[in-house]
C-alpha cells in the first residue's frame, strides 16, 4: 500500500510541476526567447499535446535524466527546474526505500529461523 501511495504521489507531483512550468511560461505570453513553451512553438497546438510536454518535461526533471525538452530560460523556470529536480529525487528515494523494506520483509522468516 505504502508502494502505491508513492507511486500516486509521484503521479500527482508530476502533474502539479507540469501545471507550474507551463503557468510560469503563460505569465511571460509564450515568449519565444524567454520561455520553453513559445521556444518550442508549442502555444497554438492542442491542449493535450501541450500537456503532453509539460509532463514529458517534469518528468525529465524529476528523473534528473538531463532529457530535457529546452533549457531553463528564465529565472522563474530556473527555480522550478530546481525544485522538481530536488523533490522528484527525494520521492524515487521514497520508492527505493519501501521496496527495500519489502523484499526485507519478504526475507524475514527465515531469517527468524536462522
Amino acid at each position: 500500500v505504502r508502494i502505491l501511495a508513492l507511486g500516486f504521489s509521484i503521479l500527482l507531483f508530476a502533474h502539479w510541476d507540469a501545471c507550474l512550468l507551463y503557468l510560469s511560461a503563460r505569465l511571460k505570453d509564450f515568449d519565444a526567447d524567454r520561455t520553453w513553451v513559445g521556444f518550442l512553438g508549442l502555444q497554438h497546438r492542442p491542449k493535450s499535446v501541450q500537456y503532453l510536454y509539460a509532463v514529458f518535461k517534469a518528468y525529465s526533471h524529476m528523473l534528473c535524466i538531463g532529457y530535457g525538452v529546452a533549457m531553463p530560460l528564465s529565472t522563474v523556470e530556473v527555480v522550478l527546474t530546481t525544485l522538481s529536480m530536488l523533490l522528484g529525487a527525494a520521492l524515487f528515494a521514497g520508492i527505493i526505500g519501501s521496496l527495500t523494506a519489502f523484499m526485507m520483509s519478504l526475507d524475514s522468516p527465515s531469517a527468524k529461523y536462522e
